[in-house]
């Protein structure tokens, strides 16, 4: 029997997911710049991704399960894979991090003996300096017909006459998160308001789609704002709803940030700065905003909102 040598046995990827879709794109998009020709991508607990998405998975193994993913993260990474990647027996990767440990947009590989076993921990990689647009063929990234066909008949009571923009909101958990000892991380009202405002400056008879994990507070607070509809579906649905609009008004979020980025016509995109520190006036996540956005200061009036 022919065995293969240690140079020409299938590299190995290894990576535990954390967080929620918009999450689990970036840390896909990484994982795929990086890999390498033959390499087997191993990762686990990127459900709603594969939930999502049909893409090329020919050399992804992946798994939900929840024993599995616990057998992983309890005994796996820290007897096994973390020890070897710290004395170098296999390679480790990581996003750097900057003395107050927020995120940068910049990575590390330290090498190891055994470089075809690869260990990347878990870290968000939120940022377009992560993954490689010309290597990566996005159009290989498509949200499943089911979604799409739903998010189609839901806007399809929206006349053509209209420009669709998207508004998302992000609420729920970014209510009770802090930043820096600050808490609530969410947006306020004002925010959305200036962004609608400029929209309305910028985007010839737009027509607003609302999206959020709290639909009820959009009945509630944004009232004034018409022409508009709230949106109360999936979270799948919604992300197809977003990226059949030609404008957007994206919240601190990467759910949306993705939303913005798979639209199939952009015209006109707007961010918050600072992210979740938007109260202190200081960057959480450094190289998070998109290239093809208008950022605004969540904390200035509306006549002195620019960058």
């Amino acid at each position: 029997m022919y065995i293969k040598s240690p140079t020409e046995r299938d590299k190995m990827l290894i990576f535990l997911a954390d967080g929620r879709l918009g999450n689990q794109i970036f840390q896909y998009m990484f994982l795929k710049t990086i890999s390498k020709k033959n390499e087997r991508i191993i990762c686990l607990n990127m459900k709603m991704l594969f939930k999502s998405f049909d893409f090329d998975k020919h050399i992804i193994w992946h798994s939900s399960d929840k024993y599995v993913c616990l057998l992983i993260q309890k005994i796996i990474i820290p007897l096994l894979l973390r020890p070897l990647s710290k004395v170098r027996i296999i390679n480790y990767i990581e996003q750097k991090k900057d003395l107050n440990l927020r995120p940068l947009p910049d990575w590390r590989e330290k090498k190891g003996l055994f470089s075809y076993i690869r260990y990347v921990n878990t870290d968000f990689f939120q940022s377009e300096i992560f993954f490689n647009q010309s290597q990566i063929n996005i159009s290989n990234l498509q949200i499943k017909g089911k979604y799409l066909t739903e998010a189609r008949q839901f806007l399809s009571e929206i006349s053509d006459n209209y420009t669709k923009v998207f508004v998302h909101i992000r609420r729920g958990d970014y209510i009770r998160e802090s930043f820096m000892e600050e808490r609530g991380i969410d947006l306020p009202k004002y925010y959305f308001e200036n962004a609608i405002n400029l929209i309305k400056e910028k985007i010839k008879n737009p027509f607003f789609i609302f999206l959020s994990d709290d639909p009820s507070y959009i009945e509630c607070c944004f009232q004034e704002i018409e022409p508009k509809i709230i949106s109360k579906k999936s979270m799948q649905v919604d992300l197809a709803i977003m990226t059949l609009c030609k404008a957007g008004v994206i919240s601190n979020s990467s759910f949306s940030w993705w939303g913005a980025y798979l639209m199939n016509e952009r015209n006109l995109v707007i961010a918050p700065k600072y992210w979740y520190g938007w109260k202190k006036k200081i960057e959480s996540h450094p190289g998070i905003q998109p290239s093809f956005s208008i950022i605004i200061d969540v904390n200035k009036d509306k006549n002195h909102w620019l960058w």
